[in-house]
Order: C-alpha cells, then sequence, then structure tokens
C-alpha cells in the first residue's frame, strides 16, 4: 500500500494542474450518474500512440487540458496519464473504473460503533473491471481525491474496519473480467463538500502501482468540463 500511495503522491503533485484539475479547466456542476458511455476510454492502439496517430503526445497537445479538455490518453513530464469524465468509463492497463455514485454521511451506513469524520464522509462507489488474465485486489488507499490543488486521502482505517461496502476493506479477489462495485471513502470539510461535484478529481491507480516498471495515472473528473 506504500507503493501506491507514493505513487498517488507523485500523480498529485505533477498532474492536478496538468490534467484538467486546475484553473485550466472549466468547472461546471454535474450530477454523478451512472456511466453510459465508454467514449473516451483509450484502445490498446491509443494507448501506444494517441488519437492522433503519433507517440507521446502531451496532454496540452491533446487538448486535455486545453480546450476543448477532451479525454483520453495523453503524457505529462514524462507520464503517462488517462482522463476521463465521470460519465465515462476509465481503462489503465490492469482495470477499468467508473463511477456509479456519490453519497454524503455524517457516519457508516448500517455501522452500530462511532466513526466520526472531521468534515463529512464522502462515499464515492465505483465499478471496476480486471483487465488482467490474473486475479487481483483491490488495495486500500488505491485512489485519491483532489480538490483543485488539495489532496484527500482515502479514510482506510474506516474501510477496512467499519465499511463492508468498501472496495479494500476485506481485499477481495478480483477474478480477470470480473466486475464489482464498491466504494472508496473520503473524510472532506463541511465548507469543501459543494466543491465535489463541481471541481473534484478521482486519481485512481493500477493494480499492483506502477504497470510495466512505467507510472501510469488515472483521473476520473468527477465535473463534466
Amino acid at each position: 500500500m506504500r507503493t501506491v500511495m507514493a505513487l498517488l503522491v507523485l500523480a498529485l503533485g505533477i498532474g492536478v494542474s496538468a490534467c484538467g484539475g486546475s484553473s485550466e479547466g472549466p468547472v461546471g456542476e454535474a450530477p454523478i450518474v451512472t456511466p453510459t458511455s465508454t467514449s473516451g476510454a483509450p484502445t490498446s492502439t491509443d494507448e501506444a500512440r494517441g488519437r492522433d496517430g503519433r507517440k507521446n503526445v502531451s496532454c496540452a497537445a491533446r487538448g486535455i487540458t486545453t480546450p476543448p479538455f477532451k479525454e483520453g490518453a495523453c503524457v505529462q513530464r514524462g507520464t503517462r496519464y488517462v482522463v476521463a469524465n465521470g460519465r465515462s468509463v476509465l481503462r489503465l492497463r490492469t482495470l477499468s473504473a467508473a463511477i456509479a455514485g456519490l453519497t454524503v454521511s455524517e457516519t457508516i451506513p448500517g455501522h452500530e460503533g462511532e466513526a466520526t469524520p472531521q468534515g463529512v464522509f464522502v462515499f464515492i462507489r465505483l465499478n471496476v473491471m480486471n483487465l488482467t488474465d490474473k486475479p487481483q485486489r483491490f488495495q486500500p488507499g488505491q485512489t485519491r481525491l483532489a480538490l483543485r490543488d488539495q489532496p484527500y486521502d482515502e479514510r482506510v482505517d474506516v474501510e477496512t474496519d467499519m465499511h463492508p461496502s468498501a472496495l479494500g476493506s476485506k481485499r477481495r479477489v478480483i477474478q480477470p473480467d470480473e466486475l464489482v462495485q464498491g466504494e472508496v471513502v473520503f473524510d472532506v470539510p463541511l465548507e469543501a463538500v459543494e466543491r465535489v461535484s463541481s471541481e473534484g478529481m478521482l486519481y485512481v491507480v493500477n493494480f499492483g502501482g506502477a504497470s510495466g516498471g512505467r507510472p501510469e495515472f488515472g483521473q476520473i473528473r468527477i465535473y463534466h468540463p
């Protein structure tokens, strides 16, 4: 899990302002709905060359951090990013992920014990598919939420000890081509929670962290530019 967290710190250090999460990108209210489109999910050819046929296309040249703020794969400072909007499917080398819902609560649903957030809990429900040919585990801490340049780590203690619906709660095995649904939990200040739907970004790391020795970061824009 430390490797995953280190990669996410790196992603946020490079990519929040680089991939549609800063003042470079438009911000607008958008409801979180069950994804119905895979537009913007790169194919294997896209991953190798980018959709315009060039290798290692920069995020600015692809129009991902500049108008028209597209979805897709790009390279920023030598690191590969795949960016999707909240209604689309994010496809990385080892997994696909899509936002299926978002709820806010001051308590953990169905839990009798005490789990008090510093602000409020934000539950992001994800559909995750294993794209590899081996069983995989979704690790606690495999995602990170960012509002502009402010990152929020998963509440791993809540996920592992108190929330059975969390993707990483029991570290269940996800079989090849299996689609599972679960939640990741964040603790967001009350005064910032309304910004989740208007400027939030969810970072996702591959199973096992880096894939093939090359870092790759997924970013889902919770808002729709």
